[in-house]
């Protein structure tokens, strides 16, 4: 038995955030990237997708950055304070795998 439970950041993971800060925002499906890789070991049980939207100040943003790789740059944490509020969507792809062949 057991499951693998496996949450990665959804296309629209802080994209207000990431347009704010560097003009532009990818979208990445990173979903499809974990589902292949674990393919040969797991098999996909379910999947879905958890998003919200909140309204941020500055500080509250300097603390979100603090949790991302890219905003703990200088340069990423010297513009929050540029930064009045601002809705961020905070979103995650989730998938459930079980074993293969158990």
């Amino acid at each position: 038995g057991g499951a693998l439970l496996v949450a990665v950041p959804a296309h629209d993971d802080l994209v207000e955030l990431r347009q704010a800060l560097h003009g532009a925002a990818l979208s990445r499906d990173r979903a499809e990237g974990v589902v292949a890789e674990h393919a040969p070991w797991f098999a996909v049980d379910a999947q879905w997708s958890v998003r919200d939207c909140r309204r941020l100040d500055a500080a509250a943003i300097a603390d979100l950055l603090l949790t991302t790789y890219r905003g703990q740059r200088a340069s990423a944490i010297s513009r929050t304070g540029m930064l009045g509020p601002l809705d961020v969507t905070l979103a995650s792809d989730v998938t459930i795998f079980v074993k293969r062949g158990g």
